[in-house]
């Protein structure tokens, strides 16, 4: 079973020469409920990618660390809580939240060499379809 998240980079509008930038992944802000949490969700990338000459896709692998999001946190909110369980209106189980973080690409190099203004990835961790049969 594999625990990665796998980014593909791609690099545009030519592929002469050598490029490169820094990559690192990065927690979504405070106010976005579904924020996943570095060493706890995932392990942080902070990673200078380099493009060769003619190399025109880089693919960035990303450890995810629990089967189950924030597996830990759920278990200790759980306790928390009534121990009566939330159904929804068609009597099915809500579904559960998926919890994000964002790659970040920024300080191109050499001179010259851009990053698009979409240089930020939110990634999703959502279990396969493995882990939710076991």
């Amino acid at each position: 079973m594999d625990k990665y998240a796998y980014i593909q980079l791609v690099r545009r509008d030519g592929s002469t020469g050598d490029a490169s930038c820094y990559c690192k992944t990065e927690v979504l802000t405070k106010q976005v409920n579904a924020q996943a949490e570095e060493f706890i969700d995932f392990m942080p990338f902070n990673d200078p990618i380099h493009f060769k000459n003619g190399e025109t896709e880089y693919l960035v692998k990303v450890e995810l660390n629990s089967v189950e999001p924030n597996a830990d946190a759920k278990k200790d909110d759980e306790k928390e809580k009534d121990t009566s369980v939330d159904k929804s209106k068609d009597g099915e189980e809500p579904e559960e939240e998926k919890l994000m973080f964002q790659l970040l690409l920024e300080n191109p190099t050499p001179a010259g060499v851009t990053i698009s203004s979409q240089n930020i990835c939110h990634i999703e961790i959502v279990a396969d379809d493995e882990e939710v049969d076991q």
